[in-house]
């Protein structure tokens, strides 16, 4: 079992190396995207968003590449990263129209990783605790803080806060699903917590009448961008689903 450990955290620090160009170009843009935007420049603050969520989905795919066991929950998980790419650009773009698909795709990149989740996790009834309280308290939260999110916009807000944090909640489940931690889990877990908080700012930005919005948007990206990429760069070691272990447990 330490054999397969240890084997677990030098794949994942292998993949590090292979994707250290990458996860420092993300976090660079990280970084630029909301600077961008507090110095007063839309174009590149356009750009500097598309360059930090396709970092971020290369990152992840680098990673699925290099060290995953190449099988459905990789893919998924790939799925899920390409999907938050893409509303997150989204989400740079001011109309309703625009935000509407921006939620509906960072919905769809949280559905795709519970779902990749639940490939590998015994612990559903935690799972759905850990969503349940995480969700109440990030609704109750948008309800009560200033400038509060109210109105049309708050069930979509809601929805979206119990997705991300039965996310957080499958990610935590994973990283405790064997009798020992494996390191690309906590990472995944890391990752899905920064997410989850990430979206909390994001919804707050998007839905809430607030004047400190620059500010927050540093908040919001130094959150979300290294949420996503630790999820990606998780799949150096890619946790098995509980048939496959069963059976190499039986060999």
């Amino acid at each position: 079992m330490l054999k397969n450990k240890t084997g677990g955290i030098r794949n994942v620090i292998l993949g590090m190396k292979r994707s250290a160009l990458l996860s420092l170009i993300c976090l660079a843009f990280a970084v630029a995207y909301p600077t961008s935007a507090l110095l007063g420049h839309d174009i590149t603050t356009v750009i500097f968003r598309i360059a930090a969520s396709l970092s971020f989905v290369a990152a992840g795919v680098i990673a699925y590449i290099t060290g995953s066991k190449n099988g459905v929950y990789g893919k998924v998980v790939i799925a899920g990263l390409a999907a938050g790419a893409v509303g997150d650009i989204c989400s740079d773009l001011n109309s309703d129209g625009n935000i509407i698909i921006c939620m509906c795709f960072l919905a769809l990149g949280n559905i795709l990783y519970i779902l990749a989740f639940g490939r590998v996790n015994k612990i559903m009834p935690l799972q759905f605790l850990i969503g349940l309280l995480l969700g109440t308290g990030a609704a109750l939260y948008l309800w009560f803080a200033p400038n509060a999110v109210r109105g049309d916009w708050f069930p979509l807000a809601v929805f979206y806060c119990y997705l991300a944090s039965f996310t957080a909640g499958g990610a935590v489940c994973v990283a405790v699903y064997k009798s020992y931690v494996r390191f690309s889990a906590v990472i995944c877990a890391a990752g899905a917590v920064l997410l989850m908080l990430g979206g909390i700012i994001l919804l707050y930005v998007l839905f809430s009448d607030i004047h400190n919005i620059k500010t927050l948007n540093y908040v919001f990206a130094l959150l979300h961008y290294p949420g996503q990429l630790c999820v990606g760069l998780s799949l150096m070691d890619e946790p098995v689903g509980q048939e496959e272990s069963e059976y190499n447990g039986g060999q």
